[in-house]
């Protein structure tokens, strides 16, 4: 039987009970049994993990774990020659690779997959230009490296994927088949919910609305803070407006944004939420707003859209390629997002025809629509 090679950055936890993950699922496993018969993933491991409950257990069968110790580190970076030897040793024996970029393993599994003749594709899900220039000093030193390294293995390889439609392929091209398949799928919604929605904005009250946010909220590059400035701002003009930010990390920073704006009050913060929870909360909001400086395709964004939640989104990545030109600002600017959100609210028929336009838009992200176009996509890679 053939085995397919996975290679990503991603953690796995290996323990007596079983395998967990935090990034991977058996839905995400189980995609690549369209291209063979084994799946073999190639990712860094830990052996122990708090708060099982929250991780994902994955069961498929005929599925094996290649761990690689964390190499993200002064003893990984020493031990980089004999990382590298291992995935050229996997790569030799595989049938079939798949590299997901960016990350080093994938750069690393693309690299020997080509030098070996092997079947390969690319799966494009983040741009490491974008990502890397919006952390520390180090991570702008590295942005050029990893930007040209990720160009150029795109551009070689004989298959890709993107995650967007048009923002990862003008920046990182393929040369080869490639396919716009983004790795965010929702399950179907149907009528009931633009109804329901509808019916939420004609009662609302406009100078009183509550925006809201999905994301780790220790994370700078969220951009959080933009939002803040411009609800202050905003409420400064006799509005009652709220924010409520929900995701995992420490609040810190966040609470200190808060209080450098003089926003207690207006923000609220919650703890991550079970992914079953999420629908009902966005049901209770009135705009999304997904203000990143750096994005690949915000699946948080396409889930408030499948609410025909009217949103407001930074120009970062995807996120144009989602929403209307009128709900589009410059990331980072609270002047363009107080604009924007003055666009998308100005009436409530406005309102009405930007959830009505999500809602609709979103149903191209339907599991079964992607699941459908994806597999297509492997079983062809598969029969190369």
């Amino acid at each position: 039987m053939s085995t397919v090679l996975f290679a990503h950055d991603g953690y796995v936890y290996l323990t007596s009970e079983g395998i967990y993950s935090d990034t991977y699922d058996d839905k995400i496993v189980s995609r690549y049994l369209d291209i063979a018969g084994n799946v073999k993933f190639m990712v860094r491991v830990r052996d122990s993990f708090n708060g099982r409950g929250k991780l994902n257990r994955i069961t498929i069968e005929n599925f094996q774990v290649v761990g690689i110790d964390n190499f993200k580190s002064l003893r990984g970076i020493l031990d980089y020659r004999a990382i590298a030897d291992r995935v050229s040793a996997e790569v030799k024996v595989a049938d079939y690779v798949v590299a997901r970029l960016p990350s080093d393993l994938g750069f690393l599994a693309a690299h020997y997959a080509r030098k070996y003749n092997k079947k390969y594709m690319v799966e494009i899900v983040g741009c490491p230009w974008d990502s890397l220039r919006s952390h520390s000093t180090v991570g702008k030193l590295l942005a050029p490296y990893y930007y040209l390294r990720q160009k150029q293995t795109t551009k070689n390889a004989p298959y890709a994927i993107y995650v967007t439609e048009r923002f990862l392929q003008g920046r990182y091209p393929c040369s080869g088949m490639s396919l716009s398949c983004s790795d965010v799928a929702i399950e179907y919604a149907d009528q009931t919910v633009l109804e329901k929605r509808l019916d939420r904005i004609r009662n609302t009250d406009r100078r009183s609305l509550v925006f809201g946010s999905l994301g780790s909220v220790n994370m700078k590059y969220k951009g959080y803070d933009t939002v803040i400035k411009t609800l202050v701002r905003l409420n400064r003009e006799g509005n009652t407006h709220r924010y409520v930010v929900a995701g995992a990390g420490d609040p810190s920073w966040l609470n200190s944004v808060v209080r450098k704006y003089g926003a207690e009050g207006m923000v609220s913060i919650l703890p991550p939420m079970p992914h079953a929870a999420v629908f009902g909360w966005l049901d209770s909001i009135d705009v999304y707003v997904q203000p990143s400086r750096t994005e690949g395709l915000p699946r948080a964004l396409i889930e408030a859209m499948s609410r025909a939640c009217p949103c407001v989104g930074s120009n970062a990545g995807g996120i144009p390629e989602l929403l209307s030109d009128d709900a589009v600002f410059k990331k980072g600017s609270a002047n363009s997002l107080y604009e924007a959100v003055l666009r998308i609210t100005d009436s409530i028929e406005i309102m009405v025809r930007q959830g009505t336009m999500n809602f609709r838009n979103s149903k191209k992200f339907e599991k079964s629509v992607l699941d459908t176009r994806r597999s297509a996509f492997y079983r062809e890679f598969g029969l190369q």
